[in-house]
């Protein structure tokens, strides 16, 4: 084996990507993820194959280590097949869409759901639950109100008679999940986006279908969502750095190493609007129907699946740095915070966050 210094930094997240192009979701503020690949190390016998495309309003990256050869082309047609099926349940622009025909669905009339669908809609009901209201796939009504949907924000802000209204609309308890499991049936109006889960479902359903093919050692990314899995090209854990908020793009405030795991962050701080010298977040807590005041930037979570992961970290901005500290520590969820100062930033991180980098960094010393 030869020794490498470091070659290449490949950035990956749903704001901007080197290899694509703006898009409405990339306009969605989530941490940005810097995968460090080829830092110094033993490089191995095996190859990096890497292929990336675009899927639910954004990009995705796919990187596979392996030592047999890869089927590059075949592969990603496979991968783009999977994403299509999946954007074609999942989409909220597609009118026939399976939640588009969902939402559709009158009051009280049993909806049929693919198995794709019955999996998101019941993690999100348990998380709903879980978190106490914090995750709510229901809450499209209020996002759109403050401008943060497919229409832009209008000068003027919701007035509480209008928030008030839409409070009414987004009781995801309403969606009732038939006893076979094959049908839900909606008790009252509702518009469901699932783009909080989806995403992270959609990076879950591409490992699954790598390990398939038996491919171990690989990194899903779609829209900043993550999944790891083995060891990179140099036979080490994937190296993650998280970015610094309201800094040039590409400055880590954290480095890690991780493997075998789901990765998926939330963040305010690109993605608001302004209002008489107001900044208002593009995240709306669903029990007042406004944006989010408190003080975190973002929250990164570390799970086993990236779903998971994926509203876990959203519920964690709505929750704000106190609560969702206890809820993570209560529930031995890996989470690390970024936390807004007044004219700075600091950290912080839950006691399963840094027992699992001190178990990577054990393993890398043996």
């Amino acid at each position: 084996m030869k020794e490498t210094t470091y070659s290449s930094m490949i950035l990956v997240g749903n704001i901007i990507l080197p290899w694509q192009k703006r898009s409405k979701a990339g306009l969605v503020a989530s941490l940005l993820f810097l995968v460090l690949m080829g830092l110094s190390g033993c490089s191995s016998d095996s190859e990096k194959y890497s292929f990336s495309g675009s899927t639910m309003g954004t990009s995705y990256h796919i990187t596979v280590v392996s030592g047999s050869g890869v089927n590059v082309s075949s592969l990603s047609d496979q991968v783009q097949r999977r994403l299509d099926q999946l954007d074609n349940i999942f989409s909220t622009y597609k009118p026939q869409s399976e939640l588009s025909r969902l939402n559709s669905t009158e009051v009280g009339q049993p909806f049929s759901l693919s198995p794709e669908m019955l999996d998101v809609l019941s993690l999100s009901q348990e998380l709903y639950q879980a978190t106490s209201e914090a995750f709510n796939p229901a809450i499209g009504p209020l996002v759109d109100l403050w401008g943060f949907g497919p229409m832009p924000a209008g000068e003027q802000l919701p007035d509480d008679d209008q928030i008030t209204e839409r409070l009414l609309m987004v009781d995801f308890s309403q969606l009732v999940i038939g006893e076979n499991e094959s049908v839900a049936i909606k008790q009252r109006p509702l518009q469901i986006d699932l783009s909080a889960v989806a995403k992270g479902y959609a990076v879950d359903q591409v490992a699954e279908l790598l390990e398939a093919k038996h491919f171990h050692d690989y990194l899903v990314e779609i829209g900043g969502e993550l999944r790891l899995s083995g060891l990179n090209q140099q036979n080490e854990p994937w190296r993650i750095g998280i970015e610094r908020p309201a800094l040039e793009r590409g400055a880590a405030q954290e480095i890690m190493s991780l493997s075998d795991t789901g990765l998926a962050t939330s963040g305010d701080y690109r993605n608001y609007i302004d209002r008489d010298g107001v900044r208002y977040s593009h995240t709306i807590d669903p029990l007042t129907g406004k944006p989010v005041i408190n003080r975190l930037a973002s929250v990164t979570v570390i799970h086993p699946n990236a779903a998971s992961a994926d509203a876990l970290a959203t519920a964690f901005m709505v929750m704000g740095e106190s609560k969702a500290m206890q809820y993570a520590e209560s529930e031995n969820i890996a989470a690390y915070f970024i936390v807004k100062d007044d004219k700075s930033f600091s950290e912080r991180h839950s006691n399963a966050f840094n027992v699992l980098l001190d178990n990577v960094n054990e393993k890398i010393k043996n």
